[in-house]
């Protein structure tokens, strides 16, 4: 009888074995699956045009996204005193294509510098904003720049070309300013 137990002992556990691998081997093949099947994350616009499921890329909530984008950015980059202007920049300089970056952070720092050293407060507003398309916009601004006791007022064209990226915590908007045009227009 113990022989009996034994062999019952050793094919219960084989079979425990055969039985663990196929879950293993299934579980496996799923999440395989799974993956290969995921979905890109749901997108729910609520604007003027109601509440929907985004599932286009040329929704007119990327046209509002991108304004409201271009506000921000402007926002960081033409309004600042001399006590905020590192936070302000810097907070700007994030938005910038990584390209970009490299090409403008000795123009970055140097601003800082100067407005720091000349206590230089700027005071920006949009005026209006014109669409090109998807990625180009020009925004015309009335820009005020004051120096102790000398005020220079300046309209500005900015044309922000812009690329959409990966949505993050830092970047909630998905867009990042590729390359712009700055033209003083008086």
């Amino acid at each position: 009888m113990p022989y009996f137990f034994l062999i019952l002992k050793r094919n219960v556990l084989l079979l425990l074995t055969a039985a663990s691998l196929a879950l293993c081997a299934t579980a496996v093949v799923l999440m395989n699956k799974a993956i290969k099947t995921a979905q890109d994350p749901i997108l729910i616009a609520i604007d003027s045009n109601g509440t929907r499921v985004i599932s286009k890329a040329d929704d007119p909530i990327f046209d509002t996204e991108a304004i409201q984008f271009a506000k921000m950015f402007v926002g960081k980059i033409y309004n600042f005193t001399p006590q905020n202007i590192e936070k302000s920049l810097g907070e700007a300089s994030g938005f910038l294509s990584i390209e970009l970056w490299d090409e403008e952070q000795s123009k970055f720092r140097s601003t800082i510098e100067n407005a720091i050293k000349n206590q230089i407060f700027m005071a920006g507003s949009i005026q209006r904003v014109v669409k090109h398309s998807q990625t180009e916009y020009t925004l015309y601004l009335k820009n005020q720049e004051t120096t102790r006791a000398t005020v220079q007022d300046r309209n500005i064209s900015l044309k922000l070309y812009l690329q959409r990226v990966q949505r993050t915590q830092l970047n909630p908007y998905g867009i990042e300013v590729h390359r712009y045009d700055e033209n003083v227009l008086n």
